[in-house]
């Protein structure tokens, strides 16, 4: 005895057919628009690094002064330039210190100098 086909209805051939144009348009989409979509996305990842730092800055200086502070830092010609201003701060130290070093290792012969006279 040979097995009935049964043929499938306008309903079910439309509801098939939507379903593949609602996804290839969903892929073609995510696909055109990864230059987009890459960047938004890697953004509201790195936007939960800084939690722990704004909570305890938080409880310490308050809730306003933290958020002035992160909108300036979130400026990228300000931050660029407090970027240098510390390393330029560290050089500094660094040659602070050298000075005092031989100032005070200068010092340290010509006091040796003055007790021998």
């Amino acid at each position: 005895m040979p097995i009935p086909i049964q043929k499938a209805s306008s309903a079910d051939s439309l509801a098939a057919i939507s379903k593949i144009l609602l996804s290839s348009f969903v892929i073609g989409t995510l696909y055109f628009g990864r230059e987009l979509l890459l960047p938004l996305a890697l953004a509201a990842l790195l936007t939960f690094m800084p939690a722990p730092l704004v909570t305890r800055l938080q409880r310490r200086i308050g809730r306003v002064l933290v958020l002035l502070i992160f909108m300036l830092l979130e400026r990228e010609d300000l931050r660029n330039r407090m970027i240098r201003l510390i390393g330029q701060g560290r050089i500094a130290m660094k040659w602070l210190e050298e000075c005092s070093h031989a100032c005070c290792a200068g010092k340290a012969s010509s006091h040796a100098t003055d007790r021998r006279k």
